[in-house]
C-alpha cells in the first residue's frame, strides 16, 4: 500500500468513528451535506468515505487489510448497510466485496479467517434481508463489533468472536446476541450486559427501530432485567439515558 493510501486512512480519528456509529442518520441521510455531519452530528459522511474506501482496495492496489480493518473504515462500511439510502448501502457492499478479494488473497496472517467470516457472515445475512438493509441495531451492532475484533484484549472480544463462529447462519433481521449478553452467565456478565444494553438504547431512533425492538421480544426482556435482583446500577444509568433521548 503506498504512503498515499495509508495517510488516507489515518486521517480516521477513533473518537470521530465512534461518534459516527451512535449518531449517523441512518434513516435520512441523503438530506445533510458535508458540513452539517460534521457539525450536528459530530461524525463521518459516508457518502464521502465510501467512494474512498473502494479507491483504497481496488483490486491492483496491496493493501494491508489489518490497516483498513484497524483503522475503523470497515466500522464505517458496515454501518452503511443500515442506511436508508439505497445507493449508501450499494457502496458499502461494493467495499466488503472488495475487502473480501483482499482478505482471500492474503492467505497469511493468525485473524485473516476470522475476517473473512466476518464478511461472508455479514454479506450473508444481509442476502436474507429486504434490500440488503441491516436494522439499526444490527448495523451497530457489527459496526462495534469490528472495532472490539481488532483487540483480543477487549473484554467482548470472546463472546463477539464466538457468536460470529458458532452459528453458521446470523440472523440479522432481529437484535444479534440480545438474551445471551443480557442474562450472560459468565464472569463478565455486566460487561455483556452493558455492551448490549448500548446498542439498545443506540439503536432506538425511529418508529421502525422501536418496531424491531418489540418484535425481537427485547421489550419484554428488558422489563424482566429491570425488575429483577440482577439489575445494577448500570443498567439503570443505561435505562434514564435511553429515556432523555
Amino acid at each position: 500500500m503506498d504512503l498515499i493510501l495509508w495517510l488516507q486512512l489515518k486521517i480516521l480519528r477513533e473518537d470521530l468513528v465512534n461518534s459516527t456509529i451512535t449518531t449517523y442518520p441512518l434513516e435520512d441521510c441523503l438530506r445533510h451535506n458535508v458540513q452539517e455531519l460534521s457539525k450536528e452530528f459530530n461524525c463521518y459522511d459516508l457518502k464521502f468515505f465510501l467512494p474512498l474506501f473502494s479507491h483504497i482496495l481496488a483490486p491492483e492496489q496491496q493493501i494491508r487489510t489489518y490497516v483498513f480493518i484497524r483503522s475503523g473504515a470497515l466500522s464505517l462500511t458496515v454501518l452503511g448497510l443500515g442506511c436508508q439510502d439505497k445507493e449508501v448501502r450499494q457502496a458499502a457492499s461494493h467495499v466488503l466485496a472488495r475487502l473480501h478479494f483482499h482478505l482471500e488473497g492474503r492467505q497469511v496472517g493468525k485473524d485473516n479467517m476470522l475476517w473473512i467470516r466476518f464478511v461472508e457472515a455479514l454479506c450473508k445475512g444481509a442476502a436474507n434481508l429486504p434490500n440488503f438493509k441491516l436494522n439499526t441495531f444490527s448495523a451497530i451492532f457489527f459496526a462495534r463489533m469490528a472495532l472490539i475484533l481488532t483487540n483480543p484484549k477487549h473484554i467482548m472480544f470472546s463472546p463477539l468472536s464466538l457468536y460470529l463462529t458458532a452459528k453458521q447462519d446470523l440472523d440479522l433481521s432481529t437484535i444479534p446476541e440480545l438474551y445471551t449478553l443480557l442474562f450472560s452467565s459468565e464472569v463478565n456478565f455486566a460487561d455483556h450486559r452493558k455492551f448490549i444494553l448500548k446498542i439498545l438504547r443506540d439503536g432506538m431512533r425511529t418508529d421502525k427501530d422501536f418496531l424491531d425492538f418489540l418484535r425481537s421480544m427485547a421489550y419484554k426482556l428488558f422489563s424482566e432485567l429491570y425488575s429483577s435482583c440482577v439489575s445494577d446500577a448500570d443498567f439503570q444509568v443505561i435505562r434514564l439515558l435511553h429515556y432523555r433521548k
